[in-house]
């Protein structure tokens, strides 16, 4: 009887810096219309769990005792059975290689069993559909972080969530069998279409821009400096981001000339002064929230309190954190009253990834574009790029 649970951690270990692991597969629809499930870490589960698993929800692990749901399968059909795992032994089942064959399974016109790293399985599941999440899902253990507002959801009970196996089994008699069924079920939570085939027409190839040769991708003075540079120069750049990424609609301020201050006041990253507005953005890549007090009193407070004294009561003034889409810090103790409004890097590149300009703004968008990812280090990214040309290597064999 299917009961169980999976939660399936992806994308995670050592092996999958220099290969393709197999769950690249869970991302995509197989070129025969059906959608397999290769489940971390060997494509296989224990035999005390077949025929049992219903549901799986797809983590990522992201730190910090969180990890994030990328995407959802409702199980189908069982295809690895009993599947025993014997390191160094990569010679693939032939239960496998039967099943692969009988339904040829490609991607991209590869056989699954040509790509990803050589493996005894590649199928565990056939899906009735697997569907990504389109808003930020997060799990964890730790009560502290709860924040459902945020859908930060705690599992109870339970050691890891992460652990070496990448694999967690929930039973009904479990105490989050239910919130994570009610996540499952959710529809608001996730994409209405399936995964789609692999679209070899794309070229995923990135190349190296200046400030990922520098090591400054990550640098917040750096992505202050270029976003201050382009919002002062650029007036289109900076009325959309007005209107559709701080949300204002007074056309005084849309078309206004910003005047933009970088942390000499009080070491604000970004003080707007436009038109009768002082407009405040924080910008948090890597760092932590400073300068916090047992009173709750941090950064962010000192703001509000400098920028109230230095301007007038007449001043609209509009407080913003920019944070990069793979940030799940929560700011909630420290955004007293609810002054700040919360805007991530993907707004960002939502107004500007058509735009070509110059290639000084071009290094904008890639800087931009690489804090819009839902996870950090590129990860998926990289190993996305590899199937693509995994597949196409393959191709040009055959």
């Amino acid at each position: 009887m299917k009961d169980v649970i999976l939660l399936n951690n992806l994308f995670n270990g050592e092996y999958i810096k220099d290969k393709v692991g197999g769950e690249i597969i869970n991302m995509y629809q197989s070129d025969n219309g059906n959608h397999y499930i290769y489940v971390n870490p060997y494509g296989n589960i224990h035999k005390q769990w077949d025929y049992r698993i219903k549901e799986i929800l797809f983590i990522r692990s992201i730190g910090n005792g969180i990890v994030k749901v990328i995407a959802k399968a409702k199980i189908k059909e069982q295809i690895c059975i009993n599947g025993v795992f014997k390191k160094n032994n990569y010679t693939i089942d032939p239960k496998q290689k039967a099943y692969i064959d009988e339904n040829n399974i490609t991607y991209g016109g590869a056989k699954i069993s040509s790509l990803g790293s050589e493996s005894k399985y590649y199928v565990t599941f056939e899906a009735e559909g697997i569907y990504k999440a389109k808003t930020d899902i997060y799990l964890t253990t730790n009560k502290n972080k709860a924040n459902v507002a945020n859908n930060i959801f705690v599992l109870k009970e339970i050691g890891k969530i992460n652990n070496q196996s990448q694999k967690l089994y929930i039973e009904p008699q479990n105490i989050n069998y239910t919130l994570l069924e009610n996540i499952f079920s959710n529809t608001s939570y996730w994409e209405s279409n399936k995964v789609g085939k692999v679209d070899l027409s794309v070229n995923k190839t990135k190349s190296q821009s200046f400030l990922s040769i520098i090591k400054k991708e990550n640098d917040e003075l750096v992505n202050s400096n270029l976003l201050c540079h382009f919002l002062e120069n650029d007036e289109k750049f900076w009325a959309d981001f007005a209107e559709k990424v701080l949300k204002i609609s007074d056309k005084e301020v849309i078309l206004g000339k910003p005047k933009i201050t970088r942390e000499s006041f009080h070491n604000i990253d970004l003080l707007i002064e436009v038109e009768n507005y002082a407009i405040i953005i924080e910008n948090k890549i890597k760092s932590r929230i400073n300068g916090q007090k047992k009173d709750g009193y941090s950064q962010l407070e000192k703001y509000v309190k400098k920028t109230y004294e230095h301007f007038n009561k007449s001043t609209n003034k509009l407080f913003y954190l920019l944070r990069p889409d793979y940030n799940n810090e929560s700011y909630k103790d420290y955004n007293k009253a609810d002054q700040y409004i919360e805007i991530k890097y993907s707004e960002i590149y939502e107004i500007i990834k058509i735009r070509d300009i110059n290639m000084y703004f071009d290094e904008l968008k890639r800087v931009v574009q690489k804090h819009s990812a839902e996870y950090d280090n590129e990860l998926f990214e990289i190993m996305d790029n590899r199937f693509i040309e995994q597949i196409k290597n393959n191709r040009q064999k055959t």
